[in-house]
């Protein structure tokens, strides 16, 4: 292979022993910004609890659960600041447009109780 060789060009000639960088004509990526995007995810959690009818009875109440749940509780990633499910337009964090997809991932918790009379 020619020193001046562009090792980018599906045009340059192979030479046994020598193998051309990968990349895409005009970027010129390679693999030196490739990050691990694996993740565990706590994605829903309940928890709940029902009184005794034996308590419920004397006040005229058939059933009463009261319960407590989260979304998107825990996210365990090597990325910053990214959601890894909801990556940026052009795939990852770092582009030269604007980004709606890199904000923290939104936590939601509900508190809440069931009756029935």
């Amino acid at each position: 292979m020619h020193p001046n060789a562009d090792y980018f060009s599906p045009a340059t000639q192979w030479t046994p022993g020598f193998y051309p960088v990968t990349g895409h004509d005009g970027q010129r990526t390679g693999t030196n910004l490739v990050q691990n995007a694996s993740y565990v995810r706590l994605k829903t959690l309940e928890l709940g609890y029902t009184l005794p009818k034996q308590l419920l009875t004397r006040v005229g109440i058939k059933s009463l659960r009261f319960y407590l749940s989260g979304y998107n509780l825990l996210t365990f990633t090597p990325l910053k600041n990214v959601d890894p499910e909801r990556p940026g337009s052009a795939g990852g964090a770092s582009t030269n447009s604007i980004d709606i997809y890199n904000y923290p991932v939104n936590k939601t918790y509900t508190l809440g109780a069931s009756i029935k009379f």
